[in-house]
């Protein structure tokens, strides 16, 4: 092959090289992409009561709340389902999904109304989101 590539007019040099390039490239560009992860589906509602009663059972004077609202843009999300005057600002909170693994930890920020308003950590393993639960003990 290399003896007649050798041998071959100037031209065809020129051609072969181009299509060996293009052949290349092209079996390099048409390699298929991972489909993207998608989100875990929350839990149903029974499924969120039972894993919050799980958990209060198992660590007595714990607080369990719902994640409702996860902003896109900033690192921070809402909890309600709790008592809030039991709720205390600098607080650390642990984030878990429905099978009651963790996912992320953050800190209240703000109490507004019935809800806690947490900022939780961009290096966790995901953002929190609406039907994941928010754990942190009473003080």
């Amino acid at each position: 092959m290399i003896l007649t590539f050798l041998t071959m007019p100037q031209r065809s040099k020129a051609v072969a090289c181009f299509v060996l390039f293009f052949a290349t490239v092209g079996m390099i560009g048409c390699q298929t992409q991972p489909k993207p992860k998608e989100p875990p589906l929350a839990p149903t509602i029974d499924q969120a009561e039972m894993l919050k009663a799980s958990i209060e059972k198992t660590v007595p004077g714990t607080l369990v709340g719902d994640v409702i609202y996860t902003l896109s843009d900033h690192p921070y999300t809402a909890v309600g389902g709790v008592d809030m005057k039991d709720v205390q600002v600098g607080q650390i909170v642990s984030f878990v999904d429905a099978d009651g693994k963790p996912i992320n930890n953050g800190t209240v920020v703000a109490i507004v109304g019935d809800n806690a308003h947490v900022r939780f950590d961009t290096a966790g393993k995901r953002p929190p989101q609406k039907g994941d639960l928010a754990v942190w003990l009473k003080e």
